[in-house]
């Protein structure tokens, strides 16, 4: 599981350069928005997730925009949903699709709005990004 540690870490790192994003691995501490979590991949089927000696992830990553589902939030995501520009996520992983060599790509898949999200009693306004990994292992 090494390879799914050091994948996330190189994820991590690809998205630090995201224009005024903080990003952790999991929720954790205080949040400031706009901030982005890095999720465990779920693993359904360990037989299939680590056939042979390549495997498959989906790790996600957990948008939070402000502490209201406001304008301001939904305009701060839009920024983040966008194809290109210094907020992009998509961007960010499609121009290093390797995570600076540590898997053999990573691609995002999907996007899904939450409503508000709570954490630590604030309400969130966000979405949860889905990526897929693909690594040896």
């Amino acid at each position: 599981m090494t390879t799914v540690r050091d994948a996330l870490m190189a994820l991590r790192t690809t998205l630090t350069g995201v224009e005024k994003l903080s990003v952790s691995l999991g929720l954790s501490g205080q949040i400031n928005p706009p901030h982005a979590a890095i999720g465990l991949p779920r693993i359904g089927d360990f037989r299939q997730a680590f056939a042979g000696a390549r495997m498959t992830l989906e790790p996600t990553i957990t948008l939070l925009t402000s502490s209201a589902f406001d304008e301001v939030g939904t305009l701060t995501m839009a920024d983040y949903l966008a194809p290109t520009g210094p907020k992009s996520i998509y961007e960010r992983i499609e121009k290093n699709p390797t995570l600076g060599g540590v898997v053999e790509r990573c691609q995002v898949t999907d996007f899904d709005p939450l409503g508000p999200e709570e954490y630590g009693a604030i309400g969130y306004f966000g979405g949860t990004f889905t990526l897929r990994i693909m690594a040896r292992g």
